[in-house]
Parts: C-alpha cells; structure tokens; sequence
C-alpha cells in the first residue's frame, strides 16, 4: 500500500477502534482524589422546592434524601489510609440517602443518579467510583422485600466554598424501568439555607430629609484599592462515568 494511504486510513479507523471499545483512551487525571468536573460555572437550579428529609416516589421505590453533610474529609480519610492528598480548598460533601420498597415483590432499587450544583460546580454522585476512594457508609443496591429500605451515603467531591451557596440544589434523576423515562426531583441542600456571600446586598432603606444641612465630611487624599480574593484553581476535567443501580 502507498505509504501517502496509510495516515488516512488510521485516521479513518481509530474512532472506530476507540468507540467499540477496543482501544483504550486514557482519562483525564489531577492531583487531588477526584479531579473537578466542572471548570467552567453551570447553571444552578433556583426551583429546588423540596426539602431534605421529604420523601418522592417513583415507581416501586420511595427515595428520601438527607441534607448535604459539607466537608466529610477527615472521616473520609480515616476510611482511605492509602487515599491521594487532598488539595487545599477542597474535600467531600456527603448526603444520606434512603431508598424503600414501597411495591409488593422483592426488588433492587431503580437505576438513579444523584448530582450536587453549587458555586458553579456540577458533580455526580457516581463519579467517586472513578476514584480509589470510599465512603466509609456507602449506598449499595441490593434486593429487598416489600417495605424494607436499603440505606447509606453518596459522596460529592467539591470545592468547600460551595458549602456558602445558599441557592445550592441537590438533583435525584431516578429510572423507575430501563425503558422508561428518568424522573427528576430537585431538593434543597438544606433545611435552612441562611446568609451566604452569593447573596445580593439587601436594598438600601429610605433617609429622612434632615431639616439642616449636614456637614460634608472631607474627601479622603486616598483611595484603598479593594482586591478580590482569588478563587481557588479547579483541577482538569476526568471523564465522567455511569453507575446503575441494580
């Protein structure tokens, strides 16, 4: 074969190589256990009207989430002896989550996925699985009868700025068949979300009009330079991964 053939050729097969699974293509790696997913700020979701602890229902199982748990590093660690180093300005969020056999028969629960979006980041529940690390108390699908739970925790890896994101929003997307269509159930973080820094300044009230003229304080000869504090750098983008339940 002409060699000037040979270059389009292997352009030609090595998608197809690559999408049949045949050749391997490495993911992207990063310092720190779980590399961040999101590099660029995402859309945050602002109807997150269910709270944590409320249960929703979708198909034969009833699913109720705790409210984000922030920073489970230092038990996450004790769990992983031998985990990467943890960068500064980041560690694992960890939520609870419950699933009940709410039909008549033995079942596993449905196919699901859990996603956390807070100060721009958007993370997957699954995705801790690329990593070598483990929840000490980890959510496991198994078979169940009717009325019996299958519980444990999911685990996000996150900046832990996140945690001052008061419009932070917990997304269940739940698969009741494998054929059927995905169902979505989009909760608070938390009960109680309070005061963060993401917040607007509260509106400026009304002032009387003085009946005397106040004195005008004198222009100050400098002005400080107001400079705001750096945002920590995410590490690379990994390849995002799928797990199902059983």
């Amino acid at each position: 074969m002409p060699r000037r053939l040979i270059a389009p050729l292997l352009l030609a097969v090595l998608p197809l190589l690559a999408g049949c699974g045949l050749l391997s293509v490495p993911a992207a790696t990063g310092s720190g256990p779980l590399p961040a997913v999101a590099r660029t700020p995402t859309a945050i979701p602002t109807d997150a009207t269910l709270l944590p602890g409320a249960p929703v229902a979708a198909g034969r199982w009833s699913w109720t989430l705790g409210p984000v748990l922030w920073d489970r590093t230092p038990s996450i660690l004790a769990a992983n002896p031998h985990a990467p180093s943890v960068p500064d300005g980041y560690g694992w969020a960890v939520v609870h989550l419950t699933a009940t056999n709410v039909s008549t028969e033995r079942a596993s629960p449905s196919i699901f996925d859990a996603t956390l979006a807070a100060a721009g980041w958007t993370v997957s529940s699954h995705q801790i699985a690329e990593t070598p690390v483990r929840l000490p108390d980890a959510f496991t699908p198994k078979t169940v009868g009717p009325g019996e739970s299958v519980t444990g925790d999911i685990g996000f890896w996150i900046p832990l700025r996140a945690q001052t994101d008061r419009f932070c929003a917990l997304t269940l997307d739940v698969r009741p068949r494998v054929t059927a269509e995905s169902e979505q159930f989009v909760f608070a973080c938390s009960v109680d979300p309070g005061p963060a820094a993401t917040d607007a300044p509260p509106p400026a009230t009304s002032t009387p009009t003085p009946t005397t003229t106040p004195t005008v304080p004198p222009t100050p000869t400098t002005t400080p330079n107001a400079t705001p504090p750096a945002s920590p750098t995410a590490p690379p983008t990994p390849t995002p991964g799928t797990t199902a339940g059983g």
